[in-house]
């Protein structure tokens, strides 16, 4: 999944700076990275950082344990 920044955190991003630090400073919200993240500010509470990854590694790993990849 991808979650479009708004440009201005983008740039900020790219300039090199974590993403975690950044967010902090835009929503006041301290240690953001070990909270909700970006994620979660900008789903409104919907979705969670380890939701996502959660759906991510799900999905990863799909081929190695499902027998319908290996009949392909």
């Amino acid at each position: 999944a991808t979650l479009p920044l708004p440009a201005v955190i983008l740039q900020k991003v790219r300039e090199g700076e974590a993403l975690g630090p950044v967010m902090s400073r835009y929503t006041g919200i301290d240690e953001i990275g070990r909270k909700e993240g970006a994620i979660g500010v900008f789903t409104a509470g919907k979705l969670t950082r380890a939701s996502v990854y959660h759906q991510a590694v799900i999905l990863a790993l799909s081929p190695f344990h499902n027998a319908v990849y290996q009949a392909l």
